[in-house]
């Protein structure tokens, strides 16, 4: 799910990895 956000929104791309963190901790 990230990897299609990421590549929906390429601009965002920094926001998905700090949603990721937040789901890797």
């Amino acid at each position: 799910k990230a990897a299609a956000s990421a590549e929906d929104s390429e601009e965002e791309e920094e926001e998905d990895i700090k949603f990721n963190d937040d789901d890797f901790e």
